[in-house]
């Protein structure tokens, strides 16, 4: 369906396989943590009917700004604009829904996708883990580069910025 239809066939048909307020969800929640890898080749479709698909995510070692060997960090002002790496699916929704899309990220960005509840949901996680084991894990993984700049800190000052990118992006839609 997805590669035989575009514009209003698209649109008129779409609903039959996917839930698309949940897709639209799932592709703004990739662009919010800069999920690059997740737009082809780590997402997995699942089904709980065998008709309407839903997007689950894997594999999230690159997001909220750490590149995925943990060297470097992605820009946080990057924006994934119309390049969706092979995923029709998305790009599709994209060009057809864009209205819809803007006033879901309006919607999200007050609830969330705000820094706010992005800060107030890392910082209880984050506050549950004893020290011990931030210990051990630095203990074991001692080869990985980022360890002291990929922490709590990092990924607020990276969220804050993502909101501030993904406003622009969705004005510049309008």
């Amino acid at each position: 369906f997805v590669n035989n239809n575009d514009g209003d066939d698209f649109k008129n048909g779409i609903r039959n396989y996917v839930n698309l307020e949940r897709t639209i969800d799932s592709m703004l929640y990739t662009w919010y943590i800069y999920a690059e890898d997740n737009i082809s080749k780590n997402i997995l479709w699942v089904t709980y009917d065998g008709v309407h698909w839903f997007s689950s995510m894997y594999d999230m070692d690159a997001t909220w700004g750490l590149v995925w060997d943990g060297k470097s960090f992605s820009n946080s002002s990057a924006t994934f604009k119309y390049a969706f790496n092979g995923n029709k699916l998305w790009s599709k929704i994209f060009n057809n829904y864009k209205a819809e899309i803007i006033a879901r990220y309006v919607q999200l960005r007050d609830s969330v996708l705000s820094y706010e509840n992005v800060e107030l949901n890392f910082t209880d996680f984050t506050n549950k883990i004893p020290e011990i084991l931030f210990n051990s894990e630095k203990e074991k993984w001692q080869e990985i580069p980022s360890q002291e700049t990929n922490n709590l800190s990092q990924i607020l000052l990276f969220a804050r910025d993502r909101n501030v990118a993904l406003d622009k992006f969705m004005e510049n839609l309008k």
